[in-house]
């Protein structure tokens, strides 16, 4: 059982705390909202109130003990700008997550949760090995904080770059839903359910896949048009409507985290996720 510090406790890091904790793991987990801190209590973990955008915060102590750091703080956090913004990132985010790190005394091991958008706008398929081609802001910052960590802690430090998010109460068909001229119909959707990002997080913690980089990515692609439009349909929400096809699109590929780690996926196929709840 290991000593475990989660900074960030929201959408992803608050179930995934509770798993671990329920499995034994001390865990401790930051937040910036007191009015959480009893939700922490109750999930079995130890709650923390820190305020990342102070450059000079002190970490408690009892936090930086942790011989694992999760690191699920997003980058909306810090910039903000939309999905397509390009604007710069300003460094903090970067500079506030290393940081944090090399306030740890006797790290073991760092896992980060990064984004597949570090690939860019590319188009076939992309795995480990292919370049990190960020465009979005949010995609820069997301690569700017994994070369950070690397660069402090290259032998600790294992990346799990994520697909689109779904679980819980979010599931983004609703944006598409009585859309019109939605556009690349045909290209590959590459989306995973909350459930299997917590089981692979999982599996690095076991196996200490210590310095690695894994696509965290449901093995199956579908079209966009027939994921949105099927899953809009069991929403019960209007139909979108497509325009004509545009890019090819990326394909992102999750074999390594198959192989290497040996995890199945719970929900390997978009078509067949639960439809959301008011679970968070």
């Amino acid at each position: 059982m290991a000593n475990i510090s989660i900074l960030g406790t929201g959408w992803l890091g608050l179930p995934l705390g509770k798993r671990l904790a329920a499995a034994g793991h001390s865990v401790g987990g930051s937040t910036t909202t007191p009015a959480k801190v009893d939700r922490l209590r109750s999930a079995g973990i130890v709650p923390y109130l820190i305020d990342l955008q102070d450059p000079e915060v002190a970490l408690p102590e009892a936090f930086r003990q942790a011989e694992i750091l999760i690191i699920t703080v997003p980058p909306s956090a810090f910039q903000r700008g939309g999905r397509r913004s390009t604007t710069p990132p300003d460094g903090r985010y970067r500079a506030a997550l290393v940081r944090v790190a090399q306030s740890f005394s006797h790290l073991k091991g760092i896992v980060y949760t990064s984004s597949t958008s570090a690939y860019g706008e590319v188009e076939g398929e992309v795995h480990e090995l292919s370049p990190a081609a960020p465009v979005t802001t949010s995609a820069q910052m997301v690569v700017g904080v994994e070369n950070g960590l690397r660069a402090a802690f290259p032998a600790q430090t294992t990346v799990v770059r994520l697909g689109g998010l779904i679980g819980g109460d979010r599931d983004p068909a609703r944006y598409f839903a009585g859309r019109s001229g939605v556009p690349h119909p045909g290209t590959p959707v590459n989306l995973v359910h909350r459930e299997d990002v917590i089981g692979v997080v999982e599996r690095v913690l076991e196996k200490e896949a210590w310095g690695e980089l894994f696509n965290v990515v449901a093995p199956t692609h579908p079209t966009r048009e027939v994921h949105y439009t099927a899953r809009v349909r069991a929403l019960g929400l209007p139909e979108p409507r497509f325009a004509a096809q545009g890019s090819i699109g990326k394909r992102v590929s999750s074999q390594k985290v198959r192989t290497e780690l040996g995890y199945t996926f719970v929900y390997p196929d978009p078509q067949y996720f639960p439809l959301p709840s008011s679970e968070t």
